[in-house]
C-alpha cells in the first residue's frame, strides 16, 4: 500500500505539480520542522501508511492582501448536493480538491473594475460605487444577506488572495455579468489592487488552494478531515499551541461538505474540540490551512508498533491532575510514544457541588491540552452566582484497544475573589483595533444601539419608573439570562413560551451579554425560574437552543451589572451599570396589591375556566374516543363481514370452477369412452373381416392347392407291368399294386 496513492496523484495533475510531489528534498524532518515551502511539517509516516513519506501545511501568513480573510467554500450560489459523500480519509485531499474544482470550475473572472467617484457615501469622495465586470455570465441575479451567511466573495490574482468584498447586503447584481457595491473599511483598496495586478478572478477554497503557489511549490490541496486531523494532532490541538506557530484563527475546514444546501463544512473549532470524532460544523467563510505531501531523498525509517492496548498503558500518568485547578484546564497528555499522541484522547467535564460530596455534571467540558489556561468562566456564566461552590475536573482519557480511564482533579472552591475582568475596552477602541469583527458602520451603529437600550432601561428600574419590575412586597428585580440576547422584568417573559415581550431590553447575543457580576451587591435567586409554561429558550454559543431559566436579581443595596463585549477570546468589559435597590411608597404598594389580588382574583376565575374548559375538552375527547372505537369496531366487523364474504364468494367461484372442471373432465372421457368403444367396435369388425379374407384366402389356397395336387397327381402316374404265368397286365397308378395273383414284371 506503501506507494499505491503515487500514480493516483499523478491522475491529479490538473492542479498538482508531480515534480513537486516528487520532489527529492536534501534532508528529513520531524512533525513540527519547517517544511520545504515555509509551513510545519504535520506528519511524518513513520509506519509506512503512505505512498508520501511527509505532510506539510502552509505557513499562517500564506496569502495576505486584506484584512477580512474569510474564503468561500463554494461559489456564491452554489451548493454541495454532489460532493457530500467525498472521502474523510488520510490522503484524500487530492480527489476532494479535484472534484470541488471539477465540479464549480475556474471561478468568476473579471475583465474590468471601476470606481465611480460622482456617487459616493460621502462628500469627500470615500465609500464609493465600485462596479467589477466578468468575462462570462456568473448566473447569480441577487445577493441576499443574512448574519449566518454573508456576502463574502474572495479575490485572488495570478493564484494570490487579494482582498474580500464583505458588505451586509450591499452587493448587487447588475446584468448576467456584473456587480456593484459600495465600499466599506475592508473594501477601500480594493480597486487598486484588483487594477494593479493581473488574472484577476472572484474564488473560492479549493480553487484559490490549487490557484496558489507557496514557496515555490504549487500543489497545494484543501484537506479532508482525516489530514486535518493529522494537521490538529501533531503541530497543535488547542489555540494557544497554534498561536504561539501564528495560525490565530479559531476554524479551519476541510474539504468534505456536511450539508448540500448552506454549504458547511466539516471542520476543526480549536480549543474546544480535538480528533477525527468531535469535528463539528464550521463558518460558511472561513481561512483554510492547506496541505501538500511529498517526499525526500532520505528514506524515512519505518517504526512497528504493537497492536491491542499496551501492558504498560497507565493513564494516571499521562495527566498531571493536580495542575489542573484555580478553574483553568491545565495539564496535558504527556511521556506517549509517537503513535500514542495521535491515538490518545483527553476531554474535560466541570462537575459542581454545594458541599464537595455530592457532585453534578456541568455543561462546560473542553479539550486536555498542556500548559493552556481554559478559565471556565470564558465558557460559561452558568455558576456566576453560585460563589462558594465546590468544582472539580472529571477527566476521561481514550485510547484506541484500552478502556476509557476516568481520573479526577483536585477540588476547587470558587470564591468571589475568582471573580475578576482585566479585560476592559469600548466599543470605539474594539473597532479601531479589531475592524474586521465589524466590517460595516450598521453593525457598528446596530452595537452602540444596544447598549444605549441598556443603559435606558437601567435608567428608568433604577428611578423607579418600571413597575412591572416590582413584586406584590413592592421589591424590584429582574431576570438575567446567563446566555443571553434579552433581560427584564418577570412580566415581560411570563406564559409568553420563549418570546420576550413588552419591555424586555434584547440584544445580539452573538455579541453582546449583560449579567451580574457583585456577589455582594447581588441578591441572585437562581432557583426562581420565568413562570411560562416551558421557560425561555436561548441560543448558545453555536446556534443551538438551550433550556436556562433566569436567574431573578435584586438588591438590599445596589448590585453591579456589566455589559460585556464577546469576541474570539473571551468577554470584555464595556461598562458596569447599577442595578439599585427600589421600594415603592405605602400607597403604591397597595395599589400594587390590589391589582396582584385582583389579578390573582382574575387568573383564579381563569383557573376555573380552563379547569371546567379542560373537563369538558376531556369529556369531548373521552366522547370521541368511545366514539372512534365504536366506528372503528363497526369497521372491524365491516371488514371481517366483507372478508368473509369475499371468502365465501372465493371459495364459491373456487367451486363452480371445480364442479365445470369434473363435468368438462367427464364429458371427455365420455367421448373418450365412446371413441375408444367404436375404435374398438371398428377394430373387431376389421378383424373379422380380416379372418373372413383370411379364412377365404385359405380354403381357396388349399382347394387350388388340393386340385394343384390332383393335378399334379395326375401328371405323375407310372405304369407296372404284372404277369401271372403268362397272363401279363399293365397297371397304372400313383402307386400302382399288381392284383392279387400277379407279380410284378421286373
Amino acid at each position: 500500500m506503501k506507494r499505491a496513492l503515487v500514480a493516483f496523484l499523478l491522475l491529479a495533475s490538473l492542479f498538482i505539480s508531480p515534480q513537486a510531489v516528487h520532489s527529492a528534498e536534501p534532508t528529513s524532518y520531524s512533525v513540527g520542522d519547517i517544511g520545504p515551502s515555509g509551513g510545519y511539517i504535520a506528519y511524518k509516516d513513520e509506519f509506512s501508511e503512505y505512498s508520501w513519506d511527509y505532510m506539510e501545511i502552509s505557513a499562517s501568513n500564506w496569502f495576505s492582501g486584506g484584512s477580512y480573510l474569510a474564503i468561500r467554500a463554494l461559489p456564491f450560489g452554489k451548493n454541495a448536493s454532489s460532493l457530500t459523500n467525498l472521502s474523510t480519509s488520510v490522503g484524500s485531499s487530492a480527489t476532494n480538491t479535484q472534484a470541488i474544482i471539477t465540479n464549480f470550475g475556474d471561478g468568476w473572472k473579471i475583465s474590468s473594475i471601476s470606481r465611480d467617484t460622482s456617487n459616493c457615501l460621502f462628500s469627500a469622495k470615500v465609500y464609493c460605487k465600485v462596479v467589477i465586470n466578468f468575462q462570462n455570465p456568473i448566473g447569480v441575479s441577487s445577493f441576499g444577506y443574512s448574519p449566518d451567511l454573508p456576502t463574502d466573495l474572495p479575490i485572488s490574482c495570478s493564484g494570490q488572495y487579494v482582498g474580500n468584498i464583505v458588505n451586509t447586503g450591499e452587493v448587487f447584481a447588475s446584468g448576467s455579468s456584473s456587480i456593484y457595491f459600495y465600499e466599506n473599511v475592508q473594501t477601500t483598496s480594493l480597486y487598486q489592487d484588483i487594477n494593479s495586478k493581473s488574472d484577476c478572478k472572484i474564488t473560492y477554497q479549493a480553487l484559490l488552494a490549487s490557484d496558489t503557489t507557496i514557496g515555490g511549490n504549487s500543489d497545494w490541496l484543501l484537506p479532508s478531515i482525516g489530514d486535518l486531523e493529522l494537521v490538529q494532532k501533531g503541530i497543535g490541538a488547542d489555540m494557544a499551541s497554534l498561536a504561539k506557530k501564528g495560525y490565530t484563527n479559531r476554524y479551519y475546514p476541510s474539504s468534505n461538505f456536511k450539508d448540500s444546501n448552506t454549504q458547511s463544512l466539516w471542520g476543526f473549532y480549536y480549543d474546544s474540540y480535538l480528533g477525527k470524532k468531535l469535528s463539528v460544523d464550521i463558518k460558511y467563510s472561513s481561512y483554510p490551512i492547506l496541505v501538500r505531501y511529498f517526499n525526500t531523498s532520505s528514506t524515512v525509517a519505518n517504526v512497528s508498533y504493537p497492536s491491542g492496548c499496551p501492558s504498560t498503558w497507565n493513564p494516571g500518568l499521562l495527566v498531571n491532575t493536580i495542575s489542573i485547578q484555580g478553574g483553568s484546564a491545565n495539564g496535558g497528555i504527556q511521556k506517549v510514544s509517537p503513535k500514542d499522541s495521535f491515538e490518545v484522547i483527553g476531554k474535560w467535564k466541570l462537575e459542581q457541588s454545594e458541599d464537595g460530596i455530592n457532585w453534578n455534571q456541568l455543561n462546560i467540558s473542553g479539550d486536555l491540552v498542556a500548559e493552556t489556561p481554559k478559565p471556565f468562566l470564558s465558557k460559561s456564566f452558568y455558576s456566576i452566582a453560585a460563589f462558594g461552590d465546590f468544582f472539580r475536573y472529571r477527566i476521561e482519557i481514550e485510547k484506541k484497544d484500552c478502556e476509557k480511564a476516568i481520573l479526577y482533579s483536585t477540588v476547587i472552591q470558587y470564591s468571589t475573589t475568582s471573580v475578576s475582568w482585566p479585560r476592559k475596552s469600548t466599543i470605539e477602541e474594539y473597532v479601531k483595533n479589531y475592524p474586521t469583527k465589524f466590517p460595516t458602520f450598521k453593525e457598528v451603529d446596530a452595537l452602540n444601539k444596544s447598549v444605549a437600550d441598556i443603559r435606558s432601561w437601567f435608567s428608568l428600574f433604577n428611578s423607579g419608573t418600571l413597575s412591572s419590575c416590582f413584586l406584590e412586597d413592592g421589591t424590584s428585580g429582574a431576570y438575567f439570562f446567563s446566555d443571553g440576547e434579552t433581560f427584564g422584568c418577570k412580566s415581560d417573559f411570563e406564559n409568553q413560551n420563549s418570546q420576550s415581550v413588552f419591555g424586555a431590553v434584547t440584544y445580539n447575543w452573538r455579541t453582546l451579554r449583560v449579567l451580574p457580576v457583585d456577589p455582594k451587591g447581588c441578591n441572585i435567586n437562581n432557583t426562581l425560574s420565568v413562570s411560562a409554561p416551558v421557560g425561555i429558550f436561548v441560543k448558545t454559543e453555536f446556534g443551538t437552543p438551550d433550556y436556562n431559566p433566569g436567574l431573578w436579581v435584586t438588591s438590599p443595596t445596589t448590585c453591579k451589572v456589566s455589559i460585556f463585549l464577546y469576541d474570539d477570546w473571551g468577554w470584555y468589559v464595556l461598562e458596569t451599570l447599577e442595578l439599585k435597590s427600589g421600594e415603592l411608597s405605602s400607597a403604591k404598594k397597595l395599589l400594587i396589591a390590589k391589582a396582584a389580588a385582583e389579578l390573582k382574583a382574575k387568573q383564579e376565575t381563569d383557573a376555573k375556566a380552563a379547569a371546567e374548559l379542560k373537563a369538558k375538552q376531556e369529556a369531548d375527547a373521552k366522547a370521541a374516543a368511545e366514539l372512534k372505537a365504536k366506528q372503528e369496531a363497526d369497521a372491524k366487523a365491516a371488514a371481517e363481514l366483507k372478508a368473509k364474504q369475499e371468502a365465501d364468494a372465493k371459495a364459491a367461484a373456487e367451486l363452480k370452477a371445480k364442479q365445470e372442471a369434473d363435468a368438462k373432465a367427464a364429458a371427455e372421457l365420455k367421448a373418450k369412452q365412446e371413441a375408444d368403444a367404436k375404435a374398438a367396435a371398428e377394430l373387431k369388425a376389421k378383424q373379422e373381416a380380416d379372418a373372413r379374407l383370411i379364412a377365404e384366402k385359405v380354403a381357396a389356397e388349399l382347394k387350388a392347392k388340393q386340385e394343384a395336387a390332383v393335378k399334379a397327381a395326375q401328371l405323375k402316374q407310372i405304369t407296372i407291368t404284372c404277369v401271372k404265368g403268362k397272363l401279363t397286365k399293365k397297371i397304372t397308378a400313383l402307386k400302382p399294386v399288381c392284383p392279387m395273383g400277379y407279380k410284378k414284371k421286373p
